[in-house]
């Protein structure tokens, strides 16, 4: 009885069907941080023009993970784990959205510390977005961010202001895939401390401080 030759199409299907039980299709799911789409309201700090500030690349607390990597999402049918990354360091991306966002509110951001009056230093203590498939809760996402900022007098080298400012946003349950709102809420959490930092309204009261020493 002659055998019969299944076509390679046949072949091809299952390896695809395989790939796709087993999660594949990505070994990674890429986000953007569009920081410079949110960049927070200007703020009421006065004499904001006055002073020069630099801002200084973050520093990376976290420990084992690469500086692109911001969190890790569940892809292919089989919710396999993925690593999710960004085009650039952390580390240069956070500093570029405080550089913008110190812009916006009246600041005279200057390249060169030596030109500056204040530096504005960061350091990374989290910086993450998780995908959950908990078993009866629906799948969902979660975001958080944590910063130790502080403002320093490079004139007196001196500590001005100092805080941790953090946030915590979930996705929204709305049948959307959870995937495509890792982005969105990564971008939610780092406007809402970038905000918080510009608000502070203790941070206001010690630039006000510096203008009037320094006339």
């Amino acid at each position: 009885m002659k055998r019969k030759v299944k076509s390679p199409v046949f072949y091809v299907v299952v390896i695809c069907t395989f790939h796709l039980l087993a999660g594949c299709g990505s070994q990674y799911s890429k986000v953007r941080l569009d920081y410079y789409l949110r960049t927070p309201p200007s703020s009421s700090i006065p004499n904001a023009a006055q002073v020069s500030v630099f801002v200084e690349r973050f520093t990376d607390l976290r420990t084992g993970v690469a500086h692109n990597v911001i969190g890790e999402a569940k892809t292919g049918i089989a919710d396999k784990k993925s690593p999710i990354i960004i085009d650039d360091s952390l580390v240069e991306l956070s500093a570029l959205a405080f550089r913008g966002a110190f812009a916006e509110s009246g600041f005279n951001v200057v390249f060169d510390e030596a030109e500056a009056d204040l530096v504005f230093k960061g350091r990374i203590n989290v910086f993450w977005v998780q995908e959950f498939t908990p078993g009866l809760v629906p799948q969902h996402s979660e975001a958080d961010i944590e910063f130790d900022v502080v403002l320093i007098d490079r004139i007196h080298d001196v500590n001005l202001w100092y805080d941790v400012k953090k946030s915590h946003v979930e996705s929204i349950l709305d049948g959307m895939d959870v995937t495509v709102q890792n982005e969105q809420i990564i971008n939610r959490a780092l406007y809402d401390v970038i905000a918080s930092v510009l608000k502070d309204d203790q941070l206001a009261v010690a630039v006000g401080k510096f203008v009037e020493q320094n006339k």
